[in-house]
């Protein structure tokens, strides 16, 4: 859900798609991080 989220948001935005690959990574680790370790 939150991969999508900032993929439609920075796809919005015109990012470059290696950019928002990125970003999205940066997401899913944030998220299971924060998950594993509340």
């Amino acid at each position: 859900m939150a991969r999508r989220r900032v993929r439609e948001s920075l796809t919005e935005w015109g990012v470059d798609p290696e950019a928002c690959d990125n970003a999205i990574l940066v997401t899913s680790e944030l998220v299971t991080n924060a998950l594993t370790h509340p």
